[in-house]
């Protein structure tokens, strides 16, 4: 096994390991030496990987964004006509934060923190697609 192909199974780990924390304990109260440690990788190593909390936390979320972008995509696509496209669009849309807030299992507190940080990244995908749209 090269060390290149240890890169996409360590960065996996930090993410595992991170959502893991984040979730239980708040964005606040953990270090990158908490996820180092529960991802069994060095501190020297978990910062090659990545520069800092924020950076890992954006990391975190993005993983948890594309998965429920993807559902939502498949979902919209697998509807027939465009009224039931759009309609299972804002069903799926609708909540959206709050499902991966529970597949998360974020503290009432930790909540509270991360919702700041998490909401300008759910916003980013709406506005790729807008701009896109225009052209």
């Amino acid at each position: 096994m090269t060390v290149l192909s240890l890169i996409p199974r360590q960065r996996a780990a930090v993410l595992d390991a991170a959502r893991e924390i984040f979730a239980r304990r708040g964005f606040l109260d953990v270090s990158l030496g908490d996820i180092a440690y529960r991802a069994r990788l060095s501190p020297v190593r978990m910062a090659e990987l990545f520069k800092g909390k924020k950076e890992l936390f954006d990391a975190v979320v993005d993983d948890v964004c594309d998965a429920a972008f993807a559902k939502l995509e498949a979902a919209v696509n697998a509807a027939m006509t465009p009224a039931e496209k759009m309609r299972t669009f804002i069903d799926m849309r609708q909540g959206m934060a709050e499902r991966m807030v529970q597949q998360l299992r974020v503290t009432p507190r930790a909540l509270r923190e991360l919702m700041p940080l998490v909401e300008p990244r759910l916003a980013r995908p709406r506005a790729r697609g807008r701009s896109s749209s225009r052209g």
